[in-house]
């Protein structure tokens, strides 16, 4: 695996069944892994292997939560190509933008606190989004 995140960013993950009376919409990532067309948003770790998080694997009609291995991810490997975890380590000056159709919003400094650099509500104004890449 590339990038693999270190003990300080998974302890900041919430332990499993934490979040579990949190609306799968209104989870917050903590994670990011993917590779090719599959991604893995992580929201929850048993502290050891296991997250608990929402995998879609190049197919958003079949995407849906569960629990995924840590282990089989790094151990993934095809032709030399690794899941990757963090891409501003690669390229730090990409903004992590978060668009949202909900009304409702996490306190600008949860957010920072995250790595999110906006949010953009919708409807979103083209000159915004610019603006904010």
């Amino acid at each position: 695996m590339w990038n693999k995140p270190g003990k300080e960013q998974l302890a900041k993950i919430p332990r499993l069944y934490e979040t579990e009376k949190i609306n799968g919409n209104d989870k917050i990532i903590y994670l990011h892994f993917f590779i090719g067309g599959c991604d893995w948003y992580m929201a929850e770790f048993d502290g050891e292997d296991l997250f608990f998080g929402f995998a879609n694997l190049n197919d958003p009609q079949n995407a849906e939560w569960g629990y995924i291995s840590f282990k089989e991810l790094d151990e993934v490997n095809l032709d030399g190509l690794e899941v990757d975890n963090d891409l501003h380590k690669f390229r730090p000056e990409l903004p992590t933008l978060i668009m949202t159709g909900f009304g409702e919003s996490l306190p600008e400094e949860t957010l920072k606190h995250y790595g999110v650099h906006e949010v953009i509500g919708k409807p979103i104004m083209i000159r915004k989004l610019a603006d904010s890449i």
